[in-house]
């Protein structure tokens, strides 16, 4: 009888402890798409915001083909985009995470975003 309640024993905790380890299986899988979910939102809310930028980079462009200086950079970004958050300094104007850099001399030097390295920055001659 001994025998018959120490093999019960055993094979409860081989029992308790496949439950532990399916119950950690599965706590893993939910964490992983929950992850993914997370991952996929920040995703597409980044491609959002870059396809905008671009959008304004595309409107903008024709309007300031040549050298450029701040106050025309400035006038046609407040007359396209009347309603969005337009900031500038002497030297620079910015809307999204687009900012248009302008040299001493007021004229347009680079056209900068963050998720482009600074080498590859287009440059304005």
């Amino acid at each position: 009888m001994e025998g018959v309640a120490r093999s019960r024993a055993r094979w409860r905790r081989v029992c308790l402890a496949l439950a532990a380890l399916w119950l950690l299986t599965v706590l893993w899988a939910i964490y992983g798409l929950i992850d993914q979910g997370v991952t996929l939102t920040h995703q597409g809310e980044s491609r959002r915001h870059l396809t905008e930028d671009l959008g304004v980079l595309a409107d903008l462009a024709p309007a300031v083909a040549g050298g450029v200086r701040r106050g025309e950079v400035l006038a046609a970004l407040r007359r396209r985009h009347p309603t969005a958050l337009i900031t500038a300094t002497d030297s620079t104007v910015g809307i999204g995470q687009l900012e248009f850099r302008f040299g001493p001399d007021g004229r347009l030097r680079a056209v900068e975003h963050p998720d482009l390295a600074e080498s590859a920055a287009p440059r304005v001659p």
